[in-house]
């Protein structure tokens, strides 16, 4: 069932080995948003033509113009979009704020929330693959 209201809902993983109060809800990029962000964040696309040697035809190719700062702007921004909404808690029960800086300081300073936080979204991007599939043969 589709939600034209919403194309790209984000899903909820729980985090740990059981389903307890803590989770994080995830959201894949799409084309779109893609697009935006590269927009926002400065990153420039070049088209440029070099021959095929297959086909010998001239063949399109897109060439990023960046550099490590617009970079890091892009990467920064795509994190932030993938999490979307969280309730993690620090020792003693404290609420960790889901604000950019929070989803940042977590993906690149916890090497264990960023492995996980990978995991889950490479499954993710995984069970839609697997409902494309089951579409197409049907």
């Amino acid at each position: 069932m589709f939600d034209l209201s919403d194309l790209n809902p984000a899903i909820r993983k729980f985090y740990g080995e059981e389903k307890n109060d803590e989770w994080v809800d995830f959201k894949l990029v799409d084309d779109e948003k893609m697009k935006e962000i590269r927009k926002e964040v400065g990153l420039k696309s070049k088209q440029r033509y070099i021959p095929n040697p297959n086909t010998k035809r001239m063949e399109g190719v897109q060439d990023m113009d960046f550099n490590d700062e617009l970079m890091s702007k892009f990467n920064d921004a795509v994190i932030c979009y993938q999490i979307d909404n969280w309730n993690l808690k620090q020792p003693g029960g404290v609420g960790i704020p889901c604000t950019e800086e929070n989803k940042k300081k977590l993906y690149y300073g916890s090497p264990v929330f960023s492995k996980w936080a990978n995991s889950c979204l490479s499954k993710i991007q995984e069970e839609i693959e697997g409902v494309k599939e089951e579409e197409i043969k049907n």
